[in-house]
């Protein structure tokens, strides 16, 4: 490679076009492209979730934890970024973001830019991937430079390697990242990471692609997404729950492993405006390869996570595991015993490492570009 500077760029792009049929099941892998979604796509996935339904709860968590200072004064405030709804993982804009990371990857002359290698522009190339048959708004996230989900978002969110992080009252082309993540337009994400190759300019290539149309989605599905992170090497496994109709509340969460045992997930926080909670499960240890997959006992019925297969534990994106196998783990009929316990055996993770060595770095590259469109043939 040939930088280790992590850059990161925001575009922010409003259009309208939208998405196609809706899939039969939630959370499993994409048939057309094996392997994908990630675990990394996953982690960044839930960790919008977690921002979305409480941004200030998610500093502490996920943010002021990791990098072990505050992140500044007027960020993410009530005023400017008010509790939103979670939004779902659909694969057709997953699609469109796997396909400008591999055009970057490909052309190494290529400027990283919201426009195609050849000068294609965004809504160009967004409608080979989804169709035109409803109007959404649409938005673009970009990183370089990092293999972790966590360390992607906290810099996006933060719109700088280290806090203090850029406030809220800065205008959109400053913080264009930060609105994506936080807009009340979108109903569902897409997100690629790709490796880059030898003579690649990043060793990382993130593309976010936002929408708020409602196609291929399984709205009122109340788990909109689950997966693990790594909070100062100790894992954290994650989900949340919303019940878009307000009718059910959780009476239990459970977290089901391949080794056969089911423990009880802690309430983590709850959104500030009725946008769910957030669920998690701290283990002592980490086993790379297990199998996991979350169950959610309610008023109106059980709701399980992938609805089909399981979740497996990487800890990097060289694990010879995939992030999803077809086998499904049975659910418990009863209560599970619950877990206060918190790691602290150290565990290799890239997300951590290469978080900290940008986060320790003052000479950042930073590119923001921000667009805005509004066109109704794209």
């Amino acid at each position: 490679m040939t930088t280790k500077v992590l850059f990161i760029i925001v575009i922010s792009l409003l259009v309208i076009c939208c998405l196609s049929p809706v899939a039969n099941s939630y959370g499993e892998e994409d048939q057309s492209t094996p392997g994908h979604p990630l675990w990394n796509e996953r982690e960044a996935h839930v960790l919008t979730n977690a921002l979305r339904i409480n941004p200030l709860q998610y500093a502490k968590v996920f943010y002021e934890s990791v990098m072990g200072a505050p992140i500044g004064p007027n960020v993410l405030t009530p005023a400017k970024y008010p509790p939103v709804h979670p939004i779902y993982f659909e694969f057709d804009l997953m699609h469109a973001s796997l396909a400008h990371d591999n055009d970057m990857i490909t052309n190494l002359t290529c400027k990283v830019s919201h426009s195609d290698c050849n000068g294609t522009s965004m809504g160009d190339r967004l409608k080979k991937f989804i169709s035109p048959t409803c109007n959404s708004f649409l938005g673009e996230n970009m990183a370089m430079g990092m293999s972790g989900g966590l360390s992607a978002n906290n810099l996006l969110i933060c719109e700088k390697g280290a806090p203090p992080c850029l406030t809220d009252d800065l205008p959109f082309d400053k913080i264009g990242h930060r609105d994506n993540l936080m807009s009340l337009q979108y109903r569902a994400m897409g997100i690629g990471l790709m490796p880059g190759q030898a003579k690649s300019q990043y060793s990382y290539y993130w593309t976010m692609d936002f929408s708020s149309c409602r196609a291929n989605i399984p709205t009122g599905f109340p788990v909109h997404g689950g997966s693990h992170t790594f909070i100062n090497s100790s894992v954290v496994y994650i989900t949340n729950y919303y019940d878009v109709y307000g009718s059910s509340n959780v009476t239990e969460a459970l977290i089901h492993f391949s080794n056969g045992q089911t423990y009880q997930m802690s309430l983590e926080y709850n959104s500030a405006a009725k946008f769910g909670q957030l669920w998690t499960y701290r283990p002592a240890t980490v086993t790379e390869c297990l199998g996991y997959s979350f169950e959610f006992k309610t008023t109106n019925g059980t709701y399980i996570y992938p609805t089909t297969g399981q979740l497996q534990t990487l800890t990097k994106l060289s694990s010879p595991c995939k992030a999803w196998t077809s086998n499904t783990l049975p659910t418990s009929s009863t209560s599970a015993p619950s877990t206060t316990t918190s790691s602290t055996t150290d565990h290799p993770n890239s997300t951590m490492s290469i978080l900290n060595s940008f986060s320790s770095s003052i000479s950042l590259s930073l590119l923001l570009l921000s667009l805005v469109i509004l066109s109704a043939s794209m």
